[in-house]
């Protein structure tokens, strides 16, 4: 288990703040990150909108490095001060169409699609800076840093909020909420 302490900010210029990144941290590494989120089948079927607390699971696709790898995650979710403080439960399948079968057959279907593309960077170990487009909100820079101790998250909460400053974003500029949270209200704007 792992201690996932993530903020999140709008970014309104990703070409500069793509040029800050690159003459700071070096070339950095693209990605591409398609993310299946699910909940239980029937409070998908009785509900118009899930909360991100309503869903169990996540299963990643991920394509970074020129490698490809299938990743399934469980957070217990913890939001403090505007900064994600998530545990973190995670390991790799290798056949993903098998894992969506084992879960629809456990009675989980698929709540909600997240779609990113973007550049990551590592200025530290265990400390990413991603600047990201997620399909359907737009462009958002996330600084995240995994600590294995509960111990250490007053520190990485610290170390994130003072790299998202560095970086010329203020307090007005982060996003407090999940972004599947985000997702599912612009799917209820769209229904309407």
């Amino acid at each position: 288990m792992a201690f996932e302490v993530e903020i999140k900010a709008y970014v309104v210029d990703p070409v500069r703040l793509k040029a800050v990144l690159l003459e700071r941290y070096g070339s950095g590494e693209e990605f591409q990150k398609r993310d299946l989120y699910f909940a239980y089948a029937e409070r998908i079927e009785r509900t118009s909108r899930l909360r991100a607390d309503q869903l169990a699971f996540r299963l990643r696709y991920e394509q970074s490095g020129g490698e490809e790898m299938s990743i399934v995650t469980a957070k217990k979710k913890n939001m403090q001060a505007s900064v994600e403080i998530n545990e973190e439960y995670e390991f790799a399948v290798s056949d993903p169409e098998a894992f969506c079968a084992f879960a629809a057959a456990l009675g989980y279907g698929i709540a909600l699609e997240k779609n990113k593309i973007g550049q990551a960077w590592t200025p530290e170990p265990r400390v990413t800076i991603e600047l990201a487009l997620v399909a359907g909100l737009g462009h958002f820079v996330e600084i995240e840093n995994l600590v294995d101790a509960e111990s250490a998250v007053a520190a990485a909460h610290d170390r994130v909020r003072a790299l998202l400053a560095s970086l010329g974003f203020d307090e007005q500029d982060i996003e407090p909420r999940y972004y599947t949270d985000m997702l599912e209200e612009r799917r209820a704007l769209d229904r309407r």
